[in-house]
């Protein structure tokens, strides 16, 4: 299994091997705790053959720090893991992932970070 952690103030993502699931968040008072199943809420089809993982894209960076992941199953779907949301991490289809591009990118250079909107540097490289 695993398991994914937003890190460096929701704008990167740590990834993790692990044997069992573990719970290691706050739980305020007015919240109900509930499980839920990403390939119920996410997978266009749970009961699908071939929902078993085929490879996994980590967007700029390895599994201690990356700008996202990208998990692709074996029928073709996608699962898209997005770390910049202000309560927790994303977790969408290829509409998650276009998402994550249209607005552009946390990228590490030489210390620093940088917003990379692709749109933007495509319309430039195409007026030049």
């Amino acid at each position: 299994m695993a398991e994914f952690e937003s890190i460096e103030q929701y704008s990167r993502l740590r990834v993790k091997r692990v044997v069992d699931i573990r719970y290691p968040f706050e739980q305020d008072e007015d919240m109900i705790r509930v499980r839920s199943s990403v390939k119920e809420l996410v997978l266009v089809s749970s009961v699908l053959l071939g929902n078993i993982v085929r490879e996994t894209e980590l967007k700029d960076g390895t599994e201690n720090n990356c700008a996202a992941a990208k998990i692709v199953l074996e029928n073709g779907q996608i699962l898209f893991i997005d770390p910049g949301f202000p309560y927790g991490i994303g977790i969408g289809g290829k509409e998650q992932e276009e998402y994550w591009q249209f607005n552009g990118f946390r990228i590490e250079d030489k210390g620093r970070t940088q917003l990379v909107n692709h749109k933007a540097s495509a319309a430039n490289k195409n007026e030049g």
